[in-house]
C-alpha cells in the first residue's frame, strides 16, 4: 500500500444521491477520446460503442440488457495508448472492469475484485498501457466512511485492489463532487483534491508511489483543476473570476482572466471571458471563439486535448467536438 500524507479533503454532500433511474431512451453516461484523437468511445445506458471521426463508422463493443443506471455516477470508458483495447467499467456497485480487444470485439480480461458496495466511477489507462487508474465511488453516505478510493491496477498482474498501488481520498458523502485525475507525458499522475491545504498530489504513473504535492503559491488560489500534458504547468481557480498558471517546478505564477483549460504550455490554452464565452488564447491574445460553448467549467462539462475541445452535453444527450486551432465544431454526436 502506498503511503502518502494524510492531508486530504473531508466534504459534506450538497446533493443527496439519486435512486436508480429507469429510462426508455438512451443517455450518454461517459465518453473518451482515443490517444491519437481519431475515435470517440461512448458509454450510454444501453451500450458502449466506438465512433470513427473520419469514416463516421460506429462499432458496438458491448450491449447492456438493463438500461437502468445511477445518475451522474454510472459508467466509465477508456482507450489504451495504442488504441487496440478499451476498458469498460460496470454501471452498478460491485461490477467488474472489463478489458476488450477493439478490432476483434472480444473480452480479454476481467478485473473483478471491486471493493464491496463501490463501483469504478472513472477509469484511465496509464501512459505505458500496463495499468488502469480506477476511482471507486460509494454513495451510501455512511458517517465517517471513505466515499472515494483510488487504485492503480495492473492489467497483467494478479493483485486485487487491496494489494495494488492504492491510495484513498477521505471524501465523505461527496456525491456529485468532481475529483479530477490526469496522467502527463512525463509519467506522472496528478490528483486534484480541491483541498485548500494540499490542492494537488503527484504520483509516479507506473508504480503509484507518492512523489510530492503542489501547494498554492498565492493566497487567492482555491484549488487546482488542470495540468499541461508535459506536467510543467498547473492551473488553479482563484477566489474571483480569474485563474493562476503555476509552474510546478519553480512555483512561478501567471494571472489569467476567466477559467483556463491547458493544452501543452502557458502560452496556448482554452479560456472563458467574464461573460463565460470560450475562446483560444495564444501568446496572450484571443485567436478565435468557440461559438456554441457557453457557461462555467462545471456546467459545460468541457475538456481539452492536444487538438480537440470536447463538450459533453449536461443533459446526457450528446457530445460536441471543436478543432482547437480554428474554433470550428467538427463533430456533433447525439442520442439516436
Amino acid at each position: 500500500m502506498t503511503a502518502f500524507p494524510t492531508v486530504l479533503s473531508t466534504l459534506q454532500a450538497t446533493t443527496q444521491p439519486t435512486e436508480t433511474q429507469t429510462v426508455s431512451k438512451n443517455v450518454f453516461l461517459d465518453f473518451a477520446v482515443s490517444w491519437d484523437e481519431t475515435r470517440l468511445a461512448v458509454y450510454s445506458n444501453t451500450e458502449v460503442y466506438i465512433y470513427n471521426f473520419s469514416t463516421q463508422d460506429k462499432v458496438v463493443i458491448k450491449r447492456f440488457e438493463n438500461g437502468d443506471y445511477i445518475s451522474n455516477k454510472a459508467g466509465s470508458v477508456a482507450f489504451n495508448p495504442d488504441g487496440t483495447q478499451i476498458a469498460i467499467s460496470g454501471k452498478f456497485a460491485g461490477e467488474p472492469i472489463e478489458i476488450w480487444d477493439i478490432q476483434q470485439q472480444r473480452l480479454l480480461k476481467t478485473l473483478s475484485d471491486v471493493p464491496e458496495k463501490y463501483w469504478a466511477a472513472k477509469i484511465q489507462f496509464s501512459p505505458n498501457g500496463e495499468k488502469i487508474l480506477a476511482r471507486f465511488s460509494d454513495i451510501s453516505c455512511e458517517a465517517g466512511k471513505e466515499s472515494e478510493k483510488f487504485a492503480l491496477l495492473s492489467i497483467d498482474g494478479d493483485k486485487d485492489w487491496e494489494n495494488s498501488d492504492l491510495f484513498s481520498l477521505k471524501l465523505y458523502c461527496s456525491y456529485g463532487y468532481v475529483i479530477k485525475t490526469l496522467f502527463t507525458n512525463n509519467d506522472r499522475l496528478f490528483i486534484f483534491t480541491k483541498n485548500l491545504t494540499t490542492p494537488a498530489l503527484i504520483f509516479d504513473a507506473n508504480t503509484g508511489q507518492y512523489i510530492s504535492e503542489i501547494l498554492a503559491p498565492s493566497g487567492q488560489l482555491r484549488f487546482y483543476y488542470d495540468v499541461s500534458l508535459d506536467g510543467k504547468i498547473a492551473v488553479g481557480s482563484s477566489l474571483e473570476n480569474y485563474s493562476y498558471l503555476v509552474n510546478t517546478e519553480t512555483m512561478k505564477e501567471i494571472k489569467v482572466d476567466g477559467i483556463v483549460l491547458l493544452l501543452n504550455n502557458e502560452n496556448s490554452f482554452v479560456a472563458s471571458d467574464i461573460n463565460s464565452h470560450w475562446y483560444l488564447s495564444e501568446n496572450g491574445k484571443a485567436k478565435c471563439s468557440y461559438t456554441g460553448i457557453f457557461g462555467s467549467l462545471i456546467y459545460t462539462e468541457l475538456s481539452a486535448s492536444k487538438n480537440l475541445v470536447i463538450k459533453f452535453l449536461n443533459d446526457g444527450k450528446g457530445v460536441q467536438i471543436w478543432d482547437v486551432s480554428n474554433c470550428e465544431m467538427v463533430y456533433a454526436l447525439t442520442i439516436e
